[in-house]
């Protein structure tokens, strides 16, 4: 997405299928100015990629336009643009709507107004600083109107409840005629008709079959009818073909012609289809309840200093600069960094440590972590769609809106689905009208054991019978639902363990992953080296050493080089200036310090400078030559200083192994995928930290450049290739290999560059990475299977005539529930 395009979701109501979702994505994709849109039917998202100064309300009218409901969300803008989001009272008609526009577009720091009048809302695109809602409230309240700010998740769960609300609203009045239809039917079937006259009870059955399909599936019909005008199809197509066909049936009856009147059994059959949508949207509202848990984890109001005065406010109106003040045992509201205080931080949510942690004067804070013990002053750094929650929920949000590969080959189905039922359908009826000696001994046989299968039922009533229940057997919900219902349960539930699946595919490639390539610093070490040995050169000293190296590592952020400048900040030194400095990747760094040029780096770096500068001479002498073996023999990594002359010492720096290493690693093994070491540590010291943890393979000495090398080598060799590491350095490794493993590090979690990203940044956390994507991908086979299984097995029957439409459209709904509720099991997992 460049600086001229801008992302834009939408929640999207009433799509009851997959080639609902496949309808919204057309029609988005048609408007002038769209580059790409996507739709997530378990979510009901679509998610618009467009040119910048395209106005979301086209894509809102689009969606309409095809009987669903949509409503904007909040997105990360392009320009570092947020979106402000309101509700509206006061307005009447259009026009306000207009007036309200031109003047929130009036305040300064608005970019962009858009009013939505028949969802009373406002969406306002801001600078990323000094705009607050405060100040466009005060405008709208200038031309008679109030905006009241809506939490980040207020919109979706009003579209949510309010779909789930009206679903449950229809199907109970379906049901409440639905129930005395099925006592009239069952009594009409024993000869006692209600009342006795035969064209009174027909006309009743009418009624009654009418008011449910009329008016408790009046939205069907339009959203079908809406679609079919613009050449579209979707489940809706179906039901509405099915239960028209039925009701008809009953007027055929009626005029005088010899038919059975299916009139009851339409009713019945949008009853049950009512009361599937009530099902799926309460199933699939649970389902996502992880995001709600997410969402809730912020707080809701923050004490902030301004103006010289401390207010309370809103979390939404804190703007970068902000200093809140925090209580203990009250939420940090946004992301920050401490400018007064010490406390103990509750960052459990981030790192699913259970210890707090003590965070001191200029070090960062993350929202939505609790302050336990100490009195705080927080410098906003970060707000809205920056925050560390807003990534969080933004990356569970991004997987479960992709799509997995096995999805594929389902999506090419329904996509053709419906208009091919309904050609089977049609297929069906004519067969058994114009034929209906060709299925007469499968229907003979099966009428002595089915009793909804009378063997002297009229031949356009049988014929009916099967085009209605072919329709409504084949609705393709159940293959739509088994792929992205198994995602967004997995991805929702591995949130809260703090692994972020950032897409579909990784899930299934996980599953076939075989190598698995680690690298060591941060990934199975802490990452926090400490210098443990100084060993100076004759007529070096210590103190010597470490101010040569103090002025040279401090402009360095290398791992090695913060722990020596943290060791000499210890010993009261202070960096004296460096000039020409310079990093060699993979090497170290050099500049001039005191007028000469020092170098400090490694083994082979020296090797290389020294060849070139000075040939002939030794490199090391016979004390530090011994101090360098003792150090790689117990796992040291060797820092060494050196200048144009002569080697000036080393220092030998310890990167402890973190407590879990040893044990995942294990895990791993077992799991039956081989765990290869991958560091530029020196030969020595990576055999023996590998020997450790029990690796297979150690590959040593390797520049981060060439890191993507190894894993080429192994995908070249035939296997599926896992790479893990801290997502910076690696990042071409991460980006190369099947899958990309980022260990984070709680604020620094939208730097990384890998499809999983571990927010714990533990080994304990990957092994739960492959177990989760492993019970994901094998819930969506059986969903899948299942799916497949039972349209296999229900079409036919069928076509030939021997499913009554009721049981074929019950079978359907239940088919649909038990695809969610199969997938709800994931939360049930245990590691």
């Amino acid at each position: 997405m460049t600086e001229t395009t801008k992302k834009v979701t939408l929640d999207v109501g009433g799509m009851h299928c997959t080639a609902c979702a496949a309808s919204v994505e057309r029609a988005l994709r048609k408007l002038d100015g769209v580059r790409e849109a996507s739709v997530n039917f378990p979510l009901h998202l679509a998610v618009v990629e467009a040119d910048a100064g395209l106005d979301p309300t086209l894509f809102v009218t689009a969606v309409e336009k095809l009987g669903f409901t949509a409503l904007v969300k909040e997105n990360p803008l392009s320009g570092g643009a947020r979106r402000l989001s309101f509700s509206v009272e006061g307005m009447h008609c259009a026009a306000c709507a207009r007036t309200l526009e031109r003047e929130l577009t009036k305040v300064t720091g608005v970019r962009a107004a858009s009013v939505n009048f028949p969802q009373k809302r406002a969406f306002v695109e801001a600078d990323p600083e000094g705009i607050s809602a405060g100040a466009l409230e005060e405008a709208a309240g200038k031309v008679g109107f109030a905006l009241k700010p809506l939490a980040k998740s207020t919109e979706a769960e009003d579209l949510a409840g309010k779909e789930l609300a009206e679903a449950k609203r229809r199907m109970i009045f379906a049901w409440s005629l639905g129930i005395p239809s099925a006592i009239l039917m069952i009594l009409h079937e024993m000869g006692i008709k209600i009342p006795p006259d035969l064209t009174q009870h027909l006309l009743l059955e009418q009624l009654l079959s009418g008011a449910i399909i009329f008016w408790a599936g009046w939205d069907t019909i339009s959203r079908a009818f809406k679609q079919i005008l613009r050449l579209q199809t979707s489940m809706d197509t179906l039901i509405t073909l099915g239960t028209l066909a039925s009701f008809a049936s009953g007027l055929l009856k009626i005029a005088g012609l010899p038919v059975v009147s299916y009139a009851m059994v339409g009713g019945m059959i949008m009853a049950f289809h009512l009361t599937g949508r009530y099902l799926e949207t309460g199933a699939r509202t649970r389902a996502t309840k992880e995001i709600a848990k997410l969402l809730e984890m912020g707080a809701k109001r923050a004490t902030v200093e301004r103006n010289g005065s401390v207010v309370e406010v809103d979390v939404e109106e804190l703007v970068p600069g902000d200093v809140m003040r925090v209580r203990p045992g009250e939420k940090i509201p946004q992301d920050g960094e401490i400018v007064e205080g010490t406390s103990s931080i509750d960052e459990s949510m981030i790192s699913g440590e259970p210890l707090p942690v003590v965070r001191k004067a200029g070090e960062a804070v993350t929202g939505a972590t609790i302050n336990l013990d100490g009195f705080l002053r927080i410098r906003v750094t970060r707000i809205g769609a920056e925050s560390f929650l807003s990534q969080i929920i933004s990356l569970v949000q991004e997987a479960q809106g992709t799509k997995v590969p096995i999805q594929a080959f389902a999506d090419r189905i329904t996509s053709v689905f419906v208009p091919v039922v309904t050609v089977l359908s049609a297929l069906s009826f004519a067969l058994l009208f114009f034929f209906p000696n060709v299925f007469a001994p499968f229907i003979a046989a099966a009428s002595r054991l089915l009793p909804w299968i009378p063997p002297d039922m009229p031949v356009f009533s049988r014929a009916l019978s099967a085009a209605i229940a072919t329709l409504v057997i084949a609705c393709p919900c159940a293959l739509g639902l088994a792929t992205p219902t198994a995602l967004m349960v997995g991805t929702g539930m591995s949130a809260k363990r703090g692994v972020l699946f950032r897409n579909g595919e990784a899930v299934q490639t996980m599953k076939a992953v075989d190598v698995v390539l680690l690298d060591k610093t941060g990934t199975v070490t802490l990452g926090r080296p400490k210098v443990e040995r100084i060993a100076p050169a004759p007529g070096m000293t210590e103190a010597d050493l470490l101010r040569l190296a103090l002025a040279l590592e401090t402009p360095s952020e290398h791992p090695l080089s913060r722990a020596i400048v943290e060791h000499a900040a210890t010993a009261g030194m202070t960096a004296e200036p460096v000039e020409r400095f310079q990093v060699t990747p993979g090497r170290g760094v050099s500049g001039v310090v005191d007028g000469r040029t020092v170098y400090a780096g490694n083994l082979a770096w020296l090797s290389e400078t020294n060849s070139d500068a000075s040939p002939g001479k030794s490199i090391l002498s016979d004390e530090l030559t011994r101090v360098l073996e003792e150090g790689t023999a117990a796992a040291a990594t060797p820092v060494l200083l050196w200048d144009e002359e002569r080697v000036l010492g080393l220092f030998l720096l310890a990167d402890e192994i973190k407590p879990e290493s040893v044990a995942s690693v294990e895990r791993l093994r077992h799991m039956g995928k081989k765990v290869v070491l991958v560091t530029g540590d020196v030969r020595r010291s990576a055999e023996r930290i590998g020997a450790m943890l029990g690796m297979d393979e150690i590959v040593a000495e390797v520049l981060p450049q060439d890191k993507m090398s190894v894993v080429e080598r192994f995908q070249a060799a035939g296997h599926t290739v896992a790479m893990v590491g801290d997502g910076i350095n690696d990042a071409p490794a991460l980006k190369k290999a099947n899958v990309g493993i980022a260990m984070g590090t709680g604020t620094d979690i939208a730097r990384e560059a890998g499809d999983v990203v571990l927010v714990r940044g533990n080994l304990e956390s990957l092994v739960e990475a492959f177990l989760i994507a492993d019970a994901m991908f094998r819930k969506i086979r059986q969903n899948l299977f299942w799916a497949f299984f039972y349209n296999v097995v229900a079409i036919p029957l069928a076509f030939v005539g021997l499913l009554h439409p009721l049981l074929a459209e019950a079978a359907m709904a239940l088919s649909s529930i038990n695809v969610v509720t199969n997938s709800l099991r994931l939360r049930k997992l245990r590691l």
